[in-house]
């Protein structure tokens, strides 16, 4: 990236929050509707424009916003809803609101509302406890606030959302994500437009960041340690080999507090010094730190390298921060430059990773998630005038108080997991963000040359391999340079010569999470297109040949395809034992496809000899565990439950409209489509037009629906065993016998011992096992 300056005019951020150890804040716990009308909190500034929230006639909080060279103000909303962490850069306004959401929940979405159309929507697709927004007017960074926090990016042109993995309170500028790390505390960055992130600051134990600013090209921020002491340090993330600039020492300070702000070439801070808050300056591209003469309480914001601050009678004022000159006493130690101007145009939205967490201190409201794992409560009352802090590590505006006057909201400070490592800095391997890492990404930013993607118009040009062919009725094969994903397209699968596309793309630009919200590990993401559809299914095969660790596992592979609808991946198949380091299924129509891992296991299995065939069936979507985690294997299986589970196995499907075979299976039965399709494939029959979907399933009825499926799938089921050496052979059902002979000479069943069982009833195991048998008798495993 260059270094040229190009003018810019822009919010960077500030985040007011001032901590004690006992003290609640003032607003903890007031009724719904009690906050003082008029209140106006959560100031943000970017430009020439300036956001707040408002407390209306009724007690809600209202986005408003205000021209600060025209005077103009308008009233951007007028919901009953509860509204949070209010965001602006340029013409874009972001915020967390609770929507359609009730108030006892822990959901909130993420809004925005455009300046000049006028337009507001919700720009989430999922629902969770949402927090933090923060736009660059190109896109908006979120994150979930789960246990390590799930982050996510939407573009707001093409309306495209994509999760960004791990994370908590992501601040965007420059088509860069800054982050904490919920498991060690520290910080990193994701470059958009490659799709890869690297560490920052790598901490652990009870070491972490307690909050941070980020304007594109240098991130301050507050770092504490186990011992108590507190740290302000700055480092700049463009240039190679960078260093942390520590910018006060280490001191455990009697108060502490929690503005930061940051502008294009300069930041200030406060500190405690002799138990008053002190504002200080630094000059980001030299870390030599001054003193700055205003009341820490005031401040909102930057506008370009200009201090914005909001008085008591809601005047704004600007303030122009003194460049400092030679060696201005409280110079941090050192002084080599960490780096210099920011890079690139305007740098959007640098305000720390989001403002105070949605839920905040809005009067009565519930707040959505509350507090991180292992955050501090920041504690109440400020010391002398200051208000008292509530911000999440890292948060933006000031909390839930007019400046320098009343309480801000009831966030979460600082902390971090446990973990290892010691504190460090800078970008792994003198690698500049943006500036052409290896491999392929979730291009961003404005710049459409430097990649595609999340913020790009044409996915095709972020891929890592692109093979196109031409494709006519006769059929084909499309391969990828490293052989690693194969398309095999059928005769007759198109009436004309079609042009069909092969193509990898960037698996973090997808949530990898299935239909029932477990975690998936992915490898590649391929994206098949044709420019029709499919006549007749084809053969996707997909390597993974640079995860040597998946061979043991081998088996629990598959191939998911992506429901775009749904945001979620859906296992369509997975043949792992055809080829060494391949998975194959068929596909019926273009879309997006990956290898994926999914690891799912049981607490009652640990130890039982059942467990390999139940953790196979479960991570390839064929068996599940009942409410509260556990797979239950002794539990007798119904046969309606062994025909959806020979259904999901053979991946067999059916017409929903089809009318029901027996008079004992209604429409609305949970298992109503698995007996219908097991019964068209001929693998069930009934007795007298009734199928008794309820009563057990016996082991000889489980034997002749096996051989049914083998028959079915052109498997050899003529040979039968002689069960002669089986002491209870006699009370095979005479109808049972053959099946009966030929499960067991197929080694699908085996018996108990000497005995076969032929009447006894089947558990939840001993069904896991003859699928996972049969599957692997087919070659389907």
């Amino acid at each position: 990236m260059g270094k040229e300056r190009i003018g810019r005019k822009r919010l960077l951020v500030v985040v007011l929050a001032l901590l004690t150890a006992l003290s609640a804040p003032a607003f903890a716990g007031v009724a719904a509707g009690s906050a003082p009308e008029g209140l106006k909190t959560d100031f943000v500034v970017s430009g020439d424009g300036m956001i707040w929230l408002e407390v209306d006639g009724n007690g809600v909080k209202q986005v408003h916003y205000r021209n600060l060279t025209t005077g103009e103000e308008r009233k951007l909303t007028n919901t009953p809803s509860a509204k949070d962490a209010p965001h602006l850069y340029g013409n874009t306004v972001v915020w967390a609101d609770k929507g359609s959401h009730g108030p006892d929940t822990v959901y909130w979405d993420i809004y925005r509302h455009d300046l000049v159309s006028g337009l507001t929507e919700k720009v989430n697709k999922r629902d969770g406890e949402l927090s933090n927004p923060i736009t660059d007017g190109v896109g908006v960074v979120w994150f979930d606030r789960l246990r390590y926090g799930d982050m996510f990016y939407r573009h707001l042109a093409t309306g495209d959302v994509y999760n960004l993995g791990e994370g908590m309170f992501p601040a965007l500028a420059n088509g860069l994500v800054v982050f904490r790390n919920s498991r060690d505390g520290g910080l990193s960055m994701m470059d958009l437009r490659i799709g890869r992130s690297w560490p920052l600051v790598r901490l652990g134990g009870t070491n972490a960041v307690d909050w941070f600013v980020f304007n594109g090209s240098h991130v301050l921020w507050k770092q504490r340690y186990g011992s108590g002491e507190r740290q302000y340090l700055i480092l700049d993330v463009i240039q190679p080999f960078a260093e942390q600039v520590e910018l006060t020492p280490m001191t455990v300070w009697n108060r502490e507090y929690a503005v930061m702000a940051i502008g294009d070439t300069q930041a200030v801070f406060v500190v405690d010094e002799d138990g008053m808050p002190a504002v200080k300056g630094v000059e980001l591209s030299t870390g030599r730190v001054y003193e700055v003469n205003v009341p820490a309480g005031n401040i909102v914001g930057f506008s370009g390298d200009r201090l914005v601050l909001v008085m008591e009678d809601g005047s704004v004022s600007f303030v122009e921060l003194p460049v400092p000159q030679g060696d201005p006493e409280g110079e941090s130690p050192g002084d080599e430059s960490p780096g210099g101007e920011s890079p690139g145009e305007e740098s959007p939205g640098d305000e720390s990773p989001g403002e105070e967490s949605p839920g905040g201190e809005s009067p009565g409201e519930e707040s959505p998630g509350g507090e991180s794992p292992g955050e501090e409560s920041p504690g109440g009352e400020s010391p002398g005038e200051e208000s008292p802090g509530d911000e999440s590590p890292g948060v933006g505006s000031p909390g839930d108080g007019s400046p320098g006057g009343e309480s801000p909201g009831s966030g979460s400070p600082g902390g971090g997991s446990p973990g290892g490592g010691s504190p460090g800095g800078g970008s792994p391997g003198g690698e500049s963000p943006g500036g052409g890492s290896p491999g392929g990404g979730l291009p961003g930013g404005d710049n459409p040359s430097e990649g595609t993607g999340i913020n790009g118009e044409d996915v095709g040009d972020s891929s890592e391999t692109e093979i196109r062919e031409r494709i006519g009725p006769e059929g084909g094969e499309l391969s990828g340079e490293d052989g690693q994903a194969r398309l095999r397209i059928a005769t007759g699968t198109f009436a004309a010569e079609t042009e069909v596309k092969l193509e990898k793309v960037q698996a973090d630009a997808y949530e990898t999470i299935d239909s029932n919200g477990r975690k998936l590990e992915a490898h590649e993401v391929w994206h098949v297109s044709a420019g029709t559809a499919f006549d007749r299914s084809a053969e996707l095969a997909l390597g993974y040949a640079s995860r040597p660790d998946w061979h043991e596992v081998r088996e629990k592979l598959g191939i998911y395809a992506y429901d775009e609808a749904s945001g979620r991946w859906t296992y369509i198949g997975g043949i792992t034992g055809r080829e060494e380091g391949f998975v194959h299924a068929e596909i019926q129509r273009p879309g997006l496809y990956a290898v994926m891992l999914r690891e799912v296991t049981f607490p009652d299995i640990e130890s039982h000899w059942a467990r390999q065939a139940v953790e196979t069936l479960a991570a390839r979507g064929i068996v599940d565990g009942k409410a509260g985690g556990s797979f239950d294997p002794n539990g007798l299986l119904t046969r309606a439950e062994f025909a959806k589970l020979l259904v999901m196995a053979l991946g067999l499907e059916v017409e929903s409209s089809a009318p029901s075979p027996f008079a004992d299976v209604s429409d609305g039965a949970w298992y109503v489509s698995a007996v219908k399709a097991a019964s068209e494939a001929g693998l069930v029959t009934g007795d007298s037009g009734r199928f008794r979907p309820e009563e057990p399933m016996t082991r000889e009825q489980m034997a002749a629906v096996l051989v049914r499926a083998v028959g079915m799938r052109g498997g050899d089921v003529e040979e039968g065993a002689d069960l002669s050496g089986f002491r209870d052979a006699a009370s095979v059902s005479g109808w049972a016998r053959e099946a009966i002979s030929r499960a067991v000479g197929l080694k699908l069943i085996e018996g108990s011992g000497d005995a076969l069982h032929p009447q006894g009833t089947t558990t939840r195991a001993q069904a896991a096992v003859v699928i996972y048998r049969l599957l692997d008798r087919l070659n389907l495993l």
